[in-house]
């Protein structure tokens, strides 16, 4: 006999992650719909889009409250990295991983990039920049993450290690879309031509 009791589980709301529990808004982040609690004021001050996204004049930042926090959602970035950058904003970085791989740093990149949260993360993205990559594509996300990070240090870095580490045609690196959608066309050729010219001499 077929039972009649219906399947909740597609029906549940996901659970809220309370980084901060007295938070006036919640984040909803990612296809997943990941709901994280947090500090207005932290984002605000942290960073200049989310300022304008969380203010007055947006509905977003309208009706902000500890009681009834509204949900914010930002479909398209990593909730991973997001919930990353939001402990680190509210100074707990325990809630970070220390074992980051260079795709959860890339992500994390393009988020800080994308909210203007690069002076507010700027010790914790110099931290992450020295993740182990072995792989080219690993090293293809360092390399992005050091560009959109505007580490000049590590940027030399991970060029450097691409040119004497790898013999493999950099332009594969276009074909990964995390990378060929922040990382200017001119980077890869300059560096195929580093590699080219190392071989020859």
């Amino acid at each position: 006999m077929r039972s009649n009791t219906t399947d909740t589980k597609s029906f549940e709301q996901p659970i809220i992650e309370n980084i901060v529990p007295d938070g006036d808004v919640i984040m909803v982040v990612g296809s997943s719909m990941h709901k994280m609690r947090m500090n207005s004021l932290c984002l605000r001050s942290a960073s200049t889009v989310f300022a304008v996204m969380l203010g007055p004049n947006w509905r977003e930042g309208q009706g902000l409250s500890k009681d009834n926090p509204p949900e914010v959602t930002l479909e398209e970035d990593d909730p991973e990295a997001m919930r990353m950058i939001f402990y680190i904003l509210q100074h707990r970085k325990d809630q970070v991983s220390k074992k980051l791989t260079a795709l959860s740093v890339l992500n994390a990149a393009i988020a800080s990039d994308k909210y203007d949260l690069g002076v507010a993360l700027q010790y914790a993205s110099s931290e992450w920049l020295h993740t182990p990559a072995k792989t080219l594509a690993d090293n293809g996300y360092m390399l992005t993450a050091a560009f959109l990070s505007r580490n000049a240090g590590h940027f030399q870095l991970r060029s450097r290690m691409l040119v004497l580490d790898f013999t493999d045609s950099y332009e594969e690196l276009l074909e990964h879309e995390n990378i060929a959608q922040f990382l200017p066309f001119e980077v890869i050729g300059e560096l195929s031509l580093r590699i080219f010219l190392a071989m020859m001499g």
